[in-house]
């Protein structure tokens, strides 16, 4: 699940990509307002706290802009199921659609237990609301035991020298990530979208200083338009 970026002008938006030597980390160019939005991936409610380590604050999920002006979080699935239009066996397909969906065996499972299982085997958020109130239960009460016990919850660190420091998952942040689930849709893989990849070809060239943003819009432009002319 993506989504605290607005899609404004060049120099205000980050592209995910390899940090050359030198390069300066994400939340120092935020930090220094070179950046104003970020991608967040959220695969678990506790991630929500390196963004807000980044921006030094309570980030603001803005979502993705739409043309409907409703929320732009994107959802992106792990394991996803479908049955053919042709098939001969849609009733028994979705029994079994309906069977992985049955939170019933997960529910009889120990908090622990089926956390670790969800973390090994997705690496995400269960797609069952009441699986994930479990867990989330079982984050705020672990993260509460090992605040007790005095113990810190870690940190992440640049090569720049940027620190960002992890506490206790809160009531409200976990909120925060429900919201973003409500509202969020599914996600359509673009990356073998050949115009995605001219912009991704070029726009690196100005992230480098190589070229100016007006250089790198205008080659983008003339690309996309010779693509879109040769297919008609």
């Amino acid at each position: 699940m993506g989504g605290i970026r607005v899609k404004e002008t060049m120099e205000q938006i980050h592209i995910p990509e390899k940090i050359l030597p030198g390069e300066d980390s994400l939340p120092r160019k935020i930090h220094d307002s070179r950046v104003l939005f970020a991608i967040a991936e959220i695969r678990r409610p506790g991630n929500i706290q390196r963004y807000e380590g980044m921006f030094g604050e309570t980030a603001a999920c803005v979502g993705f802009p739409t043309a409907d002006g409703s929320g732009g979080t994107l959802l992106f699935p792990g394991d996803a199921f479908g049955i053919t239009a042709r098939s001969q066996y849609k009733e028994g397909a979705w029994k079994f659609i309906e069977s992985v969906l049955d939170p019933k065996e997960a529910e009889q499972m120990e908090p622990k237990e089926l956390v670790y299982s969800i973390h090994w085997e997705l690496n995400g958020l269960p797609s069952v609301k009441k699986i994930m109130d479990i867990m989330n239960e079982y984050y705020l009460e672990d993260d509460r035991e090992w605040a007790e016990k005095g113990r810190d919850f870690g940190f992440l660190t640049y090569e720049d020298g940027w620190v960002i420091e992890f506490h206790a998952l809160t009531q409200g942040e976990i909120d925060t990530v429900l919201e973003l689930v409500k509202d969020a849709k599914p996600f359509y893989s673009a990356e073998e979208d050949d115009i995605v990849k001219i912009i991704g070809e070029e726009a690196s060239a100005y992230y480098r200083g190589q070229k100016s943003l007006e250089d790198v819009a205008e080659i983008i432009q003339n690309r996309v338009r010779l693509y879109v002319n040769e297919r008609r």
